[in-house]
């Protein structure tokens, strides 16, 4: 998540075969003991086809898996995250904040900006879809060390789990990518990263911290991603009830980032929301208000 810089918000590889016939078969030449023209199976071995289907997924749920290592573009450097709030409803995403498509491959989740019952805020429906909303930044955590957002579930997804690939979904994600030394990975997450990039031709995150709504878990729980080390999902929303109600929430970023990699944090390159229900096939809804960063929590 399979977010930016945070995936994500966010919801990816083995070099490409060569192509096949669309049956599947080949002739074998006449010296093959079949006689010519005799097909044979040349399906893609079982393994091979499983890996490409599970970095399809990690790149689903990678939530900035599209926007990892944004370029250090002037004007990023700031916390200020422009507030839906600010905007009219039906009107254009508020500067720095754009679509972020995962795949082509992948419906995408529809945003836009709605009237809510006392300001605009974003209306995400997903529908077997995956996408998310992407604000770049090149900030250090000192900085920004606080985050605060509201949200609503709207429509839930009864049995998504973050520890399994096919059930890897969430009505509600906010996403926060972190900058980091890329040295530090350990074998599988360079294996990881060198098939992500051949698979779609980006860069894995150093790091994606997903704050997802997870019943199912305890609350405040870490679970790893499936896939990699360097995504690691933070349970909240406290149980099913709270579906249908505005949720406050205040997290420390630092804390959280250190809980979660063991680690101090880098620099944050991006922040994410999404709304996700490829995975499990089934449907999904959420409203979220203003994201802020900020140096300290609020009282």
């Amino acid at each position: 998540m399979t977010a930016p810089a945070g995936p994500p918000q966010g919801r990816a590889s083995p070099t490409p075969e060569r192509a096949q016939p669309a049956n599947g078969t080949h002739p074998l030449p006449q010296d093959g003991g079949r006689g010519a023209g005799t097909p044979v199976s040349r399906e893609t071995p079982p393994g091979r086809r499983n890996l490409a289907v599970a970095a399809a997924t990690a790149v689903a749920v990678l939530l900035a898996a599209c926007s990892a290592t944004p370029p250090r573009a002037p004007g990023t450097e700031s916390c200020q995250l422009a507030p839906f709030s600010a905007a009219l409803p039906g009107s254009a995403w508020p500067p720095g904040w754009e679509p972020w498509t995962l795949s082509t491959m992948k419906r995408p989740t529809d945003y836009r900006l709605i009237a809510g019952d006392t300001n605009t805020v974003v209306e995400a429906k997903a529908d077997r879809s995956a996408s998310g909303l992407v604000h770049k930044l090149d900030v250090p955590v000192s900085a920004c060390r606080a985050i605060r957002w509201r949200w609503k579930v709207v429509n839930a997804i009864a049995h998504a789990d973050p520890r399994q690939a096919n059930l890897d979904d969430s009505p509600a994600r906010v996403i926060v990518v972190f900058d980091g030394d890329r040295k530090r990975f350990d074998f599988d997450d360079r294996l990881f990263s060198a098939r992500i990039k051949a698979f779609t031709g980006q860069e894995l995150p150093y790091a994606t911290l997903i704050y997802a709504w997870q019943p199912a878990l305890p609350p405040d729980s870490v679970v790893k991603s499936p896939h990699t080390g360097r995504i690691r999902t933070l349970a909240l929303g406290g149980d099913q009830g709270a579906a249908g109600r505005w949720l406050e929430i205040q997290r420390d970023l630092q804390e959280d980032f250190r809980r979660a990699f063991g680690e101090e944090p880098g620099r944050i390159r991006s922040v994410a929301l999404m709304t996700d229900a490829d995975n499990t096939g089934r449907e999904a809804a959420a409203h979220y208000g203003d994201i802020v960063l900020q140096p300290r929590r609020e009282r």
